[in-house]
């Protein structure tokens, strides 16, 4: 399967991207939830991480694989024209949601550190350390730093080092992570110990891991051995150990299994799960993926994570009216700022290319 150059025709990205923000909501819906479904109450919080490592490992598949297409077809990689692109794509609702906070945090609905808005607005939540840290609003924005400085780096490194460097580098990243984790947990930041995972240099083999699937994708060692890793044994497998074995191993083990090997083998089982349905869609989970709810979902998961943390807190009860409430917020999120802002951005495309022609 060749790589698109558009998100949307490559097949189960969408839906993953919803079953991934699913994920997360039902994660911090624990309270909720844990009424109707009785399961420990951190195996809701370890969905809502899974939920986020799916997303950490679409992003680093996609990114990835415009950028080696984009390489391929010109020989290299404008930076300039990837940072606009993400920066209509990301910064608008960002924004927009940051500025409502702000203005409802002024208005004394919500206590946040005007400091806090600082490290937010400049992508740089996953290192706040200041007092507290889980602000309303605002605590769920440390995913969204860690990709900001995924895309930050990861462009010029893959244009200086060339694939087969950045290969050996994403695997690097893989096998060093786990130790950067210990070292952060007892070294470097002990005192910081709840924020180790989501930190940048101890989650970014998550992110590696999608990059690596893109950057051996056309390899004649994985085209040869595809067929073992897309399988259904492989999937199957990989679907158990996310959703039974993984809760049952954090719940018996904690700290000491999730960062040592516990979100290493999260994100083979994602890559496992993600070469399945991206190669065989038309399977029963591919065919499931591409339904057109799920898609719109995935579409729309970029709002949905944005506006889920204020609207599903358990101050504010109504639920499952909050879940509406959600909807209704990222679709208006969707439609009212982040199509207009792709519209800008395609119709500034078209004029550059104009005037070069």
């Amino acid at each position: 399967m060749r790589i698109s150059d558009k998100a949307r025709n490559i097949p189960s990205l969408d839906g993953m991207r919803a079953i991934s923000i699913l994920l997360v909501i039902a994660g911090h819906s624990t309270q909720h939830f844990g009424r109707w479904i009785k399961i420990p109450g951190p195996t809701y919080i370890l969905f809502a991480h899974t939920g986020v490592s799916v997303f950490f490992v679409i992003s680093g598949f996609l990114i990835t694989s415009l950028l080696l297409k984009e390489l391929d077809e010109a020989g290299t990689i404008s930076l300039k024209r990837f940072y606009l692109r993400r920066a209509f794509r990301i910064f608008p609702p960002f924004y927009l949601y940051l500025g409502i906070i702000f203005v409802l945090t002024v208005a004394g609905i919500f206590q946040v550190p005007l400091r806090a808005f600082f490290f937010a607005a400049t992508y740089t939540s996953n290192y706040y350390f200041g007092g507290g840290g889980a602000f309303v609003g605002l605590q769920h924005l440390w995913s969204l730093c860690v990709e900001e400085q995924f895309y930050l780096l990861w462009p010029a490194v893959l244009l200086l080092l060339g694939k087969r460097r950045a290969t050996y580098c994403a695997i690097f990243l893989i096998f060093i992570s786990p130790l950067s984790r210990v070292l952060t947990y007892f070294v470097l930041a002990p005192q910081h110990r709840a924020m180790v995972d989501r930190m940048f240099h101890s989650s970014i083999d998550t992110i590696m891991f999608g990059c690596l699937i893109a950057l051996l994708w056309q390899s004649n060692l994985f085209e040869r051995t595809r067929w073992i890793w897309a399988s259904e044994w492989c999937f199957a497998s990989a679907v158990f150990f996310l959703f039974c074995l993984d809760p049952l191993l954090d719940l018996r083990f904690q700290g000491r299994y999730g960062l040592t090997v516990g979100m290493t083998l999260e994100g083979v089982s994602i890559c496992l799960v993600t070469l399945y349905v991206v190669t065989r869609p038309g399977t029963f989970p591919g065919r499931l993926l591409n339904t057109s709810a799920l898609r719109h979902i995935g579409v729309i998961s970029y709002s949905l994570y944005l506006w889920q943390s204020i609207l599903i807190s358990e101050d504010l009860g109504y639920f499952p009216f909050n879940l509406a409430a959600i909807l209704v917020c990222a679709e208006l999120s969707y439609w009212g700022v982040e199509r207009p802002s792709l519209r800008v951005r395609d119709r500034l495309r078209e004029r550059v290319a104009a005037t070069r022609g």
